[in-house]
C-alpha cells in the first residue's frame, strides 16, 4: 500500500497510533529503567526478610497486581487467585497479614477467613476482606467469619495501607503488652479465642512446672498436645519468642515477683524457679531485665 491508498482522516488515526504508542514506551522506558523505584524486590535479602509478610488473595489480575505494586516498598508481598491457593500460600509463607477478596472461585474470602481463624497454625494471621457487597448482612457475615476488618469497594488505597499498618503495629503491641508485664493474662495478648486459649494454657503449664529445672520445650510441647515446630511457631507470632526463650521469660517473671516480696534470698528465688546455678540465673536476669537481681530489688522493691 501507499500512502495514497488511504484517505486523510485514516492517516490521521495512523499517525496518532504510533505516536500514542511510542509515548507509552518512553513512559515506561523512564519509569522502570531510567527512574526505577526501590522495591522489596530490589532490597538486600536480609531487608526484605525483615520486612512483615502480605498475602494478597484476589482473582481480578489487574487489582491483584495494583496492591502488590502499591505495597511491595514497606512489605514482602505474596499472592494468591483463590482462597485454595491461599492456604498453600500461608503453609509455606507464614504471612503477618492476608488481604481477600469476598467473591472468588473454588473457595470465597468467607471460607478461607473461616478457615484460617480457626486452625491453631493460622488462627493468629489478620485478615482483611474486600468485597462489592454493601449490605449489612454481609458486612455481618465477614465480621463473623473471623475477619478483623472489611473494606468495600471501590476503595482508596491509602485507607487500606492505613488498615494493614494499624493491624500489623497492633500485634507489635500486643507482644510489648507481653514483654512488659510480670504476670501476662492471655486475653490481653491475644486477638482470638483460639490463641486467648492457646497462650492461657501455655502459660498455665509453664507455670505449674516452673520450678522443674527439667522442665523445657519438650515436655510442654507434649503437654500441649502439639509438636515443638508448631509451639515454636504460635509462641513466635503471639510473643515473639522462641518456645525455649518463652520458657525462660516464664521463670524470670515468676523471679521478678518473688524477689518483690521480699520472703527470700537470691539463690533461693533462683531454685524456685528452676536454675540450678546462681550465678547463671543472674546471668539471665540480667539479660532480661537490664540490671542485676541486687539492683532489682534495690530499684524496684523498694519503690513499692
Amino acid at each position: 500500500y501507499t500512502k495514497s491508498s488511504f484517505s486523510e482522516n485514516e492517516r490521521k488515526i495512523i499517525t496518532l497510533e504510533k505516536q500514542f504508542d511510542l509515548d507509552n514506551q518512553l513512559e515506561l522506558l523512564e519509569h522502570e529503567v531510567i527512574h526505577p523505584e526501590i522495591s522489596s524486590l530490589d532490597m538486600e535479602p536480609e531487608i526484605t526478610a525483615s520486612l512483615p509478610g502480605i498475602l494478597v488473595v484476589e482473582d481480578s489480575y489487574d487489582l491483584r497486581s495494583f496492591i502488590v505494586q502499591s505495597f511491595r516498598n514497606e512489605y514482602r508481598m505474596f499472592e494468591a487467585s483463590n482462597g485454595l491457593e491461599a492456604i498453600d500460600m500461608v503453609q509455606k509463607y507464614s504471612p503477618d497479614l492476608i488481604i481477600s477478596d469476598v467473591m472468588m472461585p473454588f473457595m470465597d474470602g468467607l471460607e478461607l477467613c473461616s478457615r484460617i481463624k480457626k486452625e491453631l497454625a493460622t488462627s493468629h494471621i489478620p485478615i482483611i476482606l474486600l468485597t462489592a457487597k454493601t449490605l449489612l448482612e454481609n458486612w455481618i457475615e465477614g465480621l463473623e467469619s473471623g475477619a478483623d476488618d472489611y473494606i468495600p469497594k471501590p476503595f482508596n488505597i491509602r485507607i487500606l495501607e492505613a488498615k494493614c499498618k494499624s493491624l500489623i503495629e497492633n500485634r507489635k503491641r500486643l507482644r510489648k503488652v507481653f514483654e512488659n508485664s510480670l504476670e501476662p493474662v492471655s486475653e490481653d495478648i491475644t486477638t482470638t479465642r483460639v490463641d486467648e486459649q492457646f497462650m492461657q494454657r501455655t502459660i498455665s503449664i509453664v507455670e505449674n512446672n516452673i520450678n522443674n529445672p527439667e522442665f523445657g520445650v519438650q515436655k510442654l510441647a507434649n503437654e500441649m498436645c502439639v509438636s515443638r515446630s508448631l509451639l515454636h511457631k504460635k509462641l513466635t507470632a503471639i510473643v515473639d519468642l522462641s518456645a525455649n526463650d518463652f520458657i525462660t521469660s516464664m521463670r524470670l517473671k515468676k523471679s521478678a515477683l518473688l524477689l518483690k516480696k521480699g520472703n527470700m534470698n537470691i539463690s533461693e528465688v533462683a531454685f524456685e524457679v528452676g536454675f540450678n546455678d546462681p550465678k547463671y540465673f543472674s546471668r539471665c536476669f540480667r539479660k532480661h531485665f537490664g540490671m542485676s537481681p541486687t539492683e532489682y530489688i534495690n530499684n524496684k522493691v523498694r519503690s513499692f
